[in-house]
């Protein structure tokens, strides 16, 4: 029960220090688990997030699976690092949910959500970066991430379309079959 006590604690933390959702979280999924913890490497934890990313539900409720799932060795690791993972927020969300309507109108309230969206994108713009530094090695993975950045922000392509597109982009010419 140890690993799996181990993961419930970070996992836990993370739900319940992190505001934003999945992309804020990941900042500090990858120092907890890379850093803090040495469960994984950047580059497996890259290629978590991208497939955490192409399945349903949310990054931090599929890494927390995956991770718990890998560590213990079993279903049992999977299920209490997702519940740490959900409990925090579920708790929070309820929480407020019943006093919010009122409070709502309080200018305390008001200017403490004025005060958490900028936070909240500075954090998913950190995951950004980060992502970015250690996904993106060569010029065509510079222009993989424009590409998919320019259909996502400008055209508004669907973006599991943009992942199957720019993911069979990235197969052709990193696996040499047409250069």
């Amino acid at each position: 029960m140890g690993i799996i006590w181990e993961v419930f604690v970070v996992f836990f933390k993370i739900g319940m220090f992190t505001f934003g959702g999945g992309y804020a979280m990941i900042p500090i999924m990858q120092r907890e688990i890379i850093q803090v913890q040495g469960w994984m490497k950047t580059a497996e934890f890259l290629d978590i997030v991208g497939i955490a990313e192409m399945t349903p539900g949310v990054i931090a409720v599929n890494m927390a699976t995956f991770l718990g799932y890998r560590l213990s060795g079993g279903v049992p690791g999977a299920l209490f690092a997702t519940l740490a993972v959900i409990l925090p927020s579920s708790v929070i969300v309820f929480t407020i949910s019943y006093f919010f309507q009122r409070f709502r109108n309080s200018l305390y309230v008001r200017r403490a959500l004025e005060f958490i969206r900028p936070v909240v994108i500075g954090l998913i713009a950190s995951a950004g970066f980060l992502l970015f530094r250690e996904a993106v090695m060569d010029v065509a993975g510079v222009f993989i991430v424009l590409g998919a950045f320019y259909l996502s922000a400008f055209r508004k392509v669907n973006p599991i379309l943009i992942l199957l597109g720019m993911g069979l982009v990235g197969f052709v010419i990193y696996s040499g079959v047409i250069f």
